[in-house]
């Protein structure tokens, strides 16, 4: 999965970037928003074969890409602790956490500084 990061001015609204992409044909894996000194954040995750597509629609709509990287999008169990272990799990493999938020349905979305080790942890091919 790829995570795409966007910055937005206040006179924009998020609801645009998930509608340029729905308009796109783009499926939003997951999605988070948060205020920055820049401007608001939106992080997207996407499928692999659909990355480039949603890109291209968000740049031909003004929006300006900040990052992009690969993450996995994980199950997790819903349930107290459940976050907590994973994220020990992760970190007892030498990883370091470097994106932790939660998708769609019990899932997460984890990017590392070693995502190869995640991938072995979580049994991602």
């Amino acid at each position: 999965m790829q995570d795409m990061t966007f910055i937005i001015s206040a006179e924009r609204a998020a609801a645009e970037i998930w509608e340029t992409l729905g308009a796109a044909g783009v499926n939003v894996e997951a999605s988070c928003t948060f205020p920055s000194t820049s401007g608001r954040v939106v992080r997207i995750v996407v499928a692999d074969e659909q990355a480039a597509d949603g890109k291209a629609a968000l740049l031909n709509a003004g929006f300006s890409a900040v990052d992009q990287h690969e993450v996995i999008v994980a199950p997790i169990e819903n349930q107290p602790g459940g976050l907590g272990r994973l994220a020990r799990e992760v970190a007892d493999t030498g990883a370091k956490l470097t994106t932790l938020y939660m998708a769609m349905g019990d899932r997460v979305v984890v990017s590392a500084d070693d995502l190869d080790k995640v991938r072995a942890l979580l049994g991602e091919s």
